[in-house]
């Protein structure tokens, strides 16, 4: 959950958001007038409800016509009123999920989402206003950002593919294609990709530096990306 500003100082609305951690897909998201256990209970079941799972003790997800059984299903959020609310923790016992928060002080134990949030205030590719004048307009807005982030933002968490490419299950495939570009283009020449005899930090760092910049460059200029070579 994460705060958006109203017109009027002092005042807010929540944004109430669940990503996939392994894809970073944000796989519901809402935005209301105030932060209450009980709207984040029916919060979470919507979210359930959006991604086709129904949890009786088990986690069956369904996925073309088969049915995946997972032993359980962890929800981790931080220290929140809402998320550790009576009404929540209900919500979460029926469910048969676990919940797992955050450390006191340590927001980087729920580093994910905190990174979302900091894209979703931050981005160039879809300005975020600086405040709202209601609930409807915030949540166009919303909606148009995570359309962005889900379907064409290259997350660096997950080797620069898309979280709905990766959510579902395009992330091999994708990185398979890269890696045959690579290797066709080292044809004929003179070990170009040949790795240095000694590496030091540094040159991955700066490499990564660069990559990162020419992403963050063309989502600003609404262009596809142009690798660096370094």
């Amino acid at each position: 959950m994460t705060y958006l500003y109203k017109e009027i100082d002092g005042e807010y609305l929540y944004l109430y958001a669940i990503m996939d951690l392994y894809s970073r897909k944000m796989i519901n998201y809402e935005v209301h007038s105030e932060q209450r256990d009980t709207i984040a209970a029916r919060f979470l079941e919507r979210s359930l409800d959006r991604e086709h799972i129904a949890i009786f003790g088990h986690l069956t997800k369904l996925v073309t016509n088969d049915i995946v059984i997972q032993d359980r299903l962890v929800l981790h959020s931080d220290n929140g009123g809402p998320m550790k609310g009576q009404n929540m923790l209900a919500k979460l016992e029926s469910l048969g999920i676990t919940a797992s928060y955050s450390r006191p002080m340590h927001s980087n134990d729920n580093a994910a989402m905190e990174s979302s949030f900091a894209t979703l205030k931050h981005s160039h590719a879809v300005p975020i206003s600086r405040c709202f004048c209601d609930i409807k307009t915030a949540h166009e807005w919303v909606n148009k950002f995570y359309d962005w982030y889900n379907n064409e933002h290259l997350h660096s968490g997950i080797n620069y593919i898309t979280p709905n490419d990766c959510h579902n299950g395009l992330g091999n495939l994708i990185m398979d294609n890269r890696n045959a570009i690579i290797a066709k283009s080292e044809i004929g020449k003179k070990s170009y990709y040949r790795m240095p005899e000694s590496v030091s930090i540094m040159s991955f760092s700066s490499k990564r530096k660069a990559t990162e910049k020419a992403v963050k460059q063309s989502e600003y200029k609404g262009t596809k990306a142009a690798w660096p070579h370094v």
